[in-house]
């Protein structure tokens, strides 16, 4: 057989093949590549939300402008008020956990089984709307003199 006639044949099914499941393999690792990095920014973006969330909780929790100091024991906790000023719903959830006062005679050097008027220490949760990220922060509202 000589050269030129060997030309005419074309590839052989093995190396059609062998092309085809190189090809299958590199697109594989592209798609699982692109699809961890579609995981990765959407989880960032939730801990962004999330924290913007809590930082947003934080500045109005301790501006006595937005939400004034409250004693009132039948409205302990500040919720009804963070709603009407943080994030839309679709950003995830808030949730104040925990208001306690700061008792500053109390074992050494304090601690926040005090009573009202005192520093008032607010626990938050945030959490993102389909659940992986959440984050608690906890602040402290001062009040009036």
């Amino acid at each position: 057989m000589t050269a030129a006639a060997r030309s005419e044949h074309g590839s052989t099914l093995i190396e059609v093949l062998i092309s085809v499941v190189i090809l299958g393999l590199a697109v594989t690792a592209f798609l699982l590549g692109m699809s961890t990095t579609v995981g990765t920014s959407s989880l960032g973006r939730d801990q962004a939300n999330v924290e913007a969330m809590l930082t947003s909780a934080g500045e109005v929790i301790q501006d006595n402008n937005l939400i004034g100091y409250t004693c009132d024991r039948t409205k302990p906790t500040y919720q009804g008020e963070l709603t009407n000023y943080i994030a839309p719903p679709r950003f995830g959830m808030l949730l104040v956990i925990q208001v306690a006062y700061w008792d500053p005679t109390s074992g050494s050097g304090g601690d926040w089984t005090g009573t009202c008027p005192a520093l008032q220490g607010i626990t938050v949760q945030a959490q993102s709307q389909d659940g992986q990220v959440t984050m608690v922060r906890q602040f402290v509202k001062v009040p009036p003199p």
